[in-house]
């Protein structure tokens, strides 16, 4: 049983029921029976030309995150009378780039980064690396050392 202004939450949205009623009704279905109290958004995932989306649902299409304006049902996320477009995905990004996410635990510098002082940060790496140059060097020096002890009087 629901009763008079009872509040739901569906589809990530707050409605207030409006019309005494002993079965438990839909809001998007039985639009008489709700007002909306609070709207919401919700990632719905990839596009999907059978699904009802509402306004506020969040798509990927794409490469692009897009959010409904209206309810939708078969319209194309490029449509723009009942889309607009909530993120833009990377374009033509070259081979070999790196997309990476961080938390930063530290609250003062989480809090520099937030007033602007720190803008980034830098990864250092070897990409031309060869561990067989680095073996070879290793063992030259080794092997130089080796020699000097062995000629060392214990004099000089």
């Amino acid at each position: 049983m629901v009763l008079i202004h009872d509040i739901s939450n569906y589809k990530y949205r707050l409605y207030i029921f409006q019309i005494f009623h002993y079965q438990n009704v839909n809001p998007y279905d039985n639009v008489s029976y709700w007002a909306k109290f609070v709207d919401g958004q919700q990632f719905e995932g990839n596009w999907g030309v059978s699904t009802n989306y509402q306004k506020g649902d969040i798509v990927y299409y794409g490469g692009y995150l897009y959010v409904a304006k209206q309810n939708s049902l078969n319209n194309n996320p490029t449509n723009t009378t009942y889309w607009d477009v909530y993120a833009k995905g990377y374009e033509e990004v070259a081979d070999g780039s790196w997309f990476l996410s961080y938390i930063v635990n530290d609250d003062d510098i989480w809090a520099r980064v937030k007033d602007g002082e720190f803008k980034g940060f830098s990864v250092e790496g070897f990409f031309d690396f060869d561990v067989n140059e680095e073996e070879r060097q290793l063992n030259a020096i080794y092997n130089a050392v080796k020699k000097a002890v062995e000629k060392w009087d214990g004099k000089n």
